[in-house]
């Protein structure tokens, strides 16, 4: 029976890690596209712009003057907040990390203590295997995540162990 019961909070504390190591990540990505979107805007703003002044080379209309000083406001106004906003986001990404750290490395400790303790009649080697590859999934995640400077539509497979057949996705 106490073995039992240690199989269950085995299990529960690497259900607890998976769902703190997701957390995190998905944080991470959110902030990712925030960051993304933020650029957007500028980039968006900095084309109207363009295109107004290449109007104005044509035409002298009084309308077209009064929306390209608008948008130049605008866009002075974003570039006044951006670093500020850059800096806040960049502080969410750490803590997020911090965390995906924190988790990825409870599930490390539970595949090196043994996954027979997390997943009843299971052999320590093969089932420690995807306890190491979840917590490598996070790294990964978060790696891209820091380095990529936004997220993008596009999805690609990862894999979460080498020669493994387990996959899960992320921005690339």
């Amino acid at each position: 029976m106490p073995e039992d019961v240690g199989k269950r909070s085995g299990k529960r504390a690497a259900q607890r890690a998976i769902r703190d190591l997701d957390a995190a990540t998905a944080e991470a990505l959110r902030i990712d596209r925030a960051e993304a979107q933020a650029n957007r805007r500028v980039e968006a703003l900095s084309a109207a712009i363009r295109a107004c002044r290449a109007e104005i080379r044509h035409s002298d209309d009084a309308e077209l003057l009064d929306a390209l000083e608008s948008l130049l406001e605008d866009l002075s106004r974003m570039e006044e907040t951006l670093p500020l906003e850059q800096a806040f986001r960049a502080d969410e990404r750490e803590r997020a990390m911090s965390r995906a750290v924190a988790a990825q490395a409870r599930l490390q400790r539970l595949s090196e203590d043994g996954a027979t303790d997390t997943v009843p009649g299971a052999r320590k080697t093969t089932e420690a295997a995807p306890f190491a590859a979840i917590a490598g999934l996070g790294a990964q995640i978060l790696r891209r995540s820091g380095m990529s400077g936004g997220a993008h539509p596009v999805l690609r497979g990862i894999e979460t162990a080498p020669g493994g057949d387990m996959h899960a996705f992320e921005p690339e």
